[in-house]
């Protein structure tokens, strides 16, 4: 079991087969965890050569029939090969296989005029940020959405859309059987969503209750179904700002200059779910007020952030200019370099060059932006505080593909700033590129030959928080110590848990034998 690991992206195009769903036949037991994890190997030819198999919460799996059939079966898969600089290698993959248990007993759907039918989806919150809203569509086209928290449009928004569209939803309704589907699919965890779907037909009501449903044998039909609902509810355009909720806002006869525009604004930039910038200026355009708006996170609180620097760190490019040219760097009419600085760091924290670029270029001749900012460690009982170089301002967001941490560091590099300074906390650059992710700006530093045993925040060097095998081997390669506190024994286990067969090979061709 050791082997490159793929992106789930290169995963799905290297794949040459549909994943399976398993249909488990009843009785069922409600306190049962569904669903497989496979950890497969997967050799040079694209073959599956082993594998193991766990539950969702990484516990071996008994078998079943079913189960021995699906692994019988894998056999017969096949992947294009994977490529490391062009040649094959193993890889490991990893497969989630959904369980499915059907209804025992089918009920019919009553038949009932398209105008007696009405079809609702409820969307809770939950331990974080969970968008949570109501959308429910009537057989005649009308559609009622209710936006209540982390969401960007709140309250309560009426339109139409084509009848035709509901007749279809109908229809999916007897297609997928969901009038025979059980009331509830509840996991037995914590702290997730709840999605309820309700079903009217005539005076007939079915209501289908999904708590973490999938691991507990929830059919998959049931979550397409929700999705068809927010697609023909056109539920996405209210939960993140877009063109056309503003367009129906302006209909409804919305204030765009009252308080809860600006907090419309607020919230908008700072979805990173959403992407409609248009919609965003469209605000300003129409006088939201730029200052004093609520975000929608946890606590309604007014956002001390200014709005240029939430849309910089945002990434909300279209916003800067339009931002600017009211005002947003300016005190009594003249440039303000707090403003300024706050500014450079918040482009800099937002990970785009061309922000950061921006921002230094609108200083001109009057200013610069600081290329360091007051830096304090969290260290509560031997507080430090310093001037730290602006690159260690730097941190990749999960997920944020478009992140140029290493142009930025570069550009910063030729404007003055130390690559090798250490922040209050310890943290250097490369432990924020390793964080990050980013093997070609791991590169970039050790090509600038910095220290990489400086110890970080925990003491340890960069190596240790390396979740990428690529970025390990280039860290051990590069002269990184792997023992650190313990001996090696946690990075040793780290590894084999991980499958880094090039790193534990590396190791014991420089090192001997491991323990």
């Amino acid at each position: 079991m050791a082997g490159i690991a793929p992106t789930p992206a290169e995963i799905a195009s290297h794949r040459q087969y549909e994943v399976p769903v398993l249909t488990i036949p009843g009785p069922y037991d409600p306190e049962r965890i569904w669903g497989l994890s496979l950890t497969l190997l997967v050799d040079e030819s694209g073959a599956v050569a082993c594998y193991e198999v766990e539950d969702f919460f990484g516990r071996p799996q008994a078998m079943t029939g079913e189960r021995l059939a699906l692994l019988r079966a894998m056999t017969a898969w096949r992947f294009k090969p994977f490529l490391q600089a062009g040649t094959a290698v193993p890889a490991i993959v990893r497969e989630q296989i959904y369980e499915q248990r059907l209804p025992q007993h089918r009920r019919s759907m009553p038949e009932v005029p398209h105008g007696q039918v009405t079809v609702s989806l409820h969307r809770s919150g939950c331990f974080g940020l969970c968008p949570a809203y109501t959308v429910e569509i009537q057989g005649d086209g009308t559609v009622t959405y209710e936006g209540q928290r982390f969401v960007d449009v709140e309250g309560v928004h009426r339109y139409r859309i084509p009848a035709s569209q509901v007749a279809s939803l109908v229809e999916e309704i007897e297609r997928k059987d969901l009038w025979s589907m059980d009331r509830n699919y509840r996991a037995p965890i914590t702290d997730n969503p709840t999605y309820v779907l309700t079903l009217r037909l005539g005076d007939q009501t079915h209501q289908i209750e999904d708590y973490v449903g999938p691991i507990v044998g929830m059919p998959q039909v049931i979550r397409e179904f929700q999705e068809q609902v927010d697609q023909v509810g056109r539920t996405a355009q209210w939960t993140s700002l877009s063109l056309a909720a503003v367009d129906r806002l302006r209909q409804e006869g919305f204030d765009f200059r009252s308080e809860d525009a600006a907090d419309l604004l607020v919230r908008a930039v700072s979805n990173q779910a959403g992407d409609d910038e248009k919609a965003m200026l469209k605000l300003i355009e129409y006088g939201t007020p730029l200052q004093g708006g609520k975000s929608n996170r946890l606590y309604a609180e007014p956002v001390e952030q200014p709005l240029l620097d939430l849309a910089l760190a945002n990434h909300r490019l279209l916003l800067i200019a339009p931002l600017i040219q009211h005002g947003a760097l300016e005190t009594g009419g003249a440039l303000d370099q707090r403003k300024l600085d706050a500014a450079f760091q918040a482009a800099i924290r937002g990970g785009r060059l061309e922000a950061v670029q921006a921002i230094w270029d609108e200083g001109g001749r009057r200013a610069r932006p600081s290329l360091f900012f007051p830096d304090e460690s969290d260290d509560s009982e031997h507080p430090k505080q310093q001037d730290s170089p602006v690159t260690l301002l730097l941190s990749r967001r999960h997920g944020d593909e478009g992140w140029e941490g290493r142009q930025i560091a570069q550009w910063l590099a030729a404007r003055g700033c130390d690559l090798e300074a250490r922040g209050a906390s310890g943290t250097t650059l490369l432990h924020i590129a390793v964080d990050g992710d980013d093997a070609a700006f791991v590169q970039y530093l050790l090509d600038q030959e910095v220290d990489v045993n400086a110890p970080g925040e925990f003491d340890l060097p960069a190596l240790g928080s390396a979740s990428n095998e690529d970025i390990a081997l280039m860290l051990l390669q590069a002269g990184s110590r792997w023992e650190m506190g313990d001996t090696g024994s946690g990075f040793l286990r780290y590894a084999r848990e991980q499958r880094w067969g090039r790193v534990l090979a590396w190791l014991e061709d420089h090192h001997g034998s491991l323990p």
